[in-house]
């Protein structure tokens, strides 16, 4: 299994490195962190083209990592995909981590090919968005949880370091830190929730310290962009994915101004009509796994005849789109057979945001390496063991 392994996971670093994408980086979120990424690296402020000042609008975490590479390598698709490539083989050795612990040798080989195939990781190998870092991120999570028991105070201190670092990237993420609570619930004392809870909130002090102090900002959380999202997904126009917000409000007025008056607005018309709100989970929930060729449509869309596929572009949206079909049918049926706690339970903390707000397809992208290591185990009982032998996972 390795041997056969091993080479189709060098195959699929080659595919992330290939320069398939546009001259331009398609889509505004896309955009909006590779001038946010650019801006840090040259030591500028966290604003955006669009604000008079310094923003609280987009969660730093993504930016900050981009940041890095481009100090490195400069301005540049050679930035992105640098940066992109680590997190990869990041999220390429948690799959291992997992999967050998959960369902010994044959399921992580299995998880690992899987997720190394994932073709939206592999489109969005060139594209600077969150879901590149949330996704290691959040697989992080459930390695510590599955591999470690929380007997240790240790344990702890490192899953709070990581739960604000997914906070700081995407800041629903938040909801995690409910794992190891569940997971680890025989280890829960007041001290070590107490330590986690003292450790997390120093890693996301700064930050909120900087967004309530930064003129024009004026909140004490992680980003303010929370209310206009809420009710992009919960208006009379919603239809589960985003839909276009047109509320008429004064100028000149705080972030976190502009965003409570979004989130009341949300609120109010979720609580005005519930049935209508109830009608529209399956929905989003549909919008968010319905496809897994969202950047695909990005280059033939906003690449402007430069689509580098040419007329192979619909074949590959068949086959992308039948592969990811059938690994989430496989991944889902493996959780519910096998691992309903250790991988289920994350499974719905990533995706309970989709159901509050609106479904895009790229929201699905952090759950699947855990639908990988569903499918991976699923077909780890189906085949015959090695030769060799397989240690099996251990419990």
């Amino acid at each position: 299994m390795l041997c056969v392994a091993v080479p189709l996971l060098a195959e699929t670093l080659a595919l992330r490195v290939w320069p398939m994408m546009p001259a331009n980086v398609a889509g505004d979120d896309a955009y909006a962190y590779l001038y946010l990424a650019n801006r840090l690296a040259h030591g500028e402020s966290f604003a955006l083209w669009y604000t008079a000042g310094p923003t609280g609008l987009w969660a730093p975490g993504y930016p900050w990592w981009l940041s890095l590479f481009i100090r490195l390598f400069g301005y540049g698709h050679v930035a992105i995909a640098a940066a992109n490539a680590v997190l990869y083989a990041a999220g390429l050795a948690l799959v291992w981590a997992i999967g050998s612990r959960m369902g010994g040798v044959r399921a992580a080989a299995a998880a690992t090919v899987l997720y190394g195939f994932l073709p939206s990781g592999i489109e969005r190998s060139l594209v600077p968005l969150s879901e590149n870092l949330f996704d290691p991120l959040a697989l992080a999570v459930v390695c510590l949880c599955v591999r470690r028991d929380g007997s240790r105070l240790a344990d702890w201190v490192l899953a709070a370091v990581l739960l604000a670092a997914g906070s700081l990237t995407r800041p629903a993420g938040i909801l995690l830190c409910i794992a190891p609570l569940l997971l680890w619930r025989p280890e829960v004392t007041v001290r070590r929730t107490a330590a986690a809870a003292a450790v997390g909130l120093a890693c996301l002090a700064p930050w909120l310290v900087r967004n309530a102090r930064a003129p024009g900002v004026g909140a004490s959380f992680i980003t303010t962009e929370s209310g206009f999202n809420l009710l992009a997904g919960n208006n009379p126009n919603a239809n589960g994915g985003w839909s276009g917000v047109n509320l008429a409000l004064p100028a000149g007025l705080p972030e976190a101004r502009y965003g409570s008056l979004y989130t009341h607005a949300a609120v109010g018309w979720i609580v005005t009509h519930p049935m209508r709100f109830a009608a529209l989970i399956p929905l989003k929930v549909m919008n968010a796994f319905d496809a897994d060729t969202e950047m695909l449509e990005y280059w033939d869309q906003i690449g402007q005849k430069k689509n580098p596929f040419g007329g192979a572009y619909n074949w590959i949206v068949m086959v992308t789109d039948q592969y990811y079909a059938l690994l989430l049918g496989a991944g889902l049926l493996g959780i519910a057979l096998y691992e309903r706690g250790r991988l289920g339970l994350p499974f719905a903390l990533v995706c309970a945001p989709i159901v509050v707000y609106f479904g895009m397809p790229r929201f699905h992208d952090p759950v699947m390496g855990l639908v990988c290591l569903g499918a991976g185990r699923l077909l780890a009982v189906r085949c015959p063991a090695s030769a060799y032998g397989d240690p099996g996972g251990v419990a």
